[in-house]
């Protein structure tokens, strides 16, 4: 199974980026919101404070749970997923190099060591062309 993940034509349409940021906004109101209930104001002494009824059950209450959930989410699955699409885009780029090095002329063109400038060329537009499309990210 090939995965083409430089596919910009197919998938980076103006539709998809709208609905991909407004799931995005929607995801991060959503685990937002949850701390609206488990944390609570006292206007006595001006502090905020976990609910009690949140913390009911110890390891097994509320925002424990939600702690141990939305952590793990941040902190391992977020960034498991951007290395997993980075190894993806460095296979791509590998695979665009291969596949510019079967296809480059022989004839008229400058070598350079082992590498014709046509391969050197097509490998600095593949990096400037990753450079460019994740700088956002």
């Amino acid at each position: 199974m090939c995965i083409r993940v430089l596919q910009k034509v197919r998938y980076c349409t103006t539709s998809r980026a709208l609905k991909v940021c407004l799931c995005m906004v929607g995801g991060c109101l959503l685990v937002g919101a949850m701390q609206l209930y488990l944390w609570t104001y006292d206007s006595g002494s001006e502090q905020c404070a976990v609910r009690e009824s949140a913390t009911a059950g110890e390891s097994a209450s509320l925002f424990a749970v939600w702690s141990w959930i939305t952590e793990m989410l941040i902190f391992l699955v977020v960034p498991l997923i951007i290395l997993i699409v980075n190894i993806l885009v460095m296979r791509e780029v590998r695979w665009c190099i291969g596949l510019s090095a079967r296809y480059r002329p022989t004839v008229g063109v400058q070598n350079i060591g082992n590498r014709s400038v046509t391969s050197v060329t097509f490998d600095v537009v593949c990096c400037i062309y990753v450079c460019v499309r994740f700088r956002t990210v």
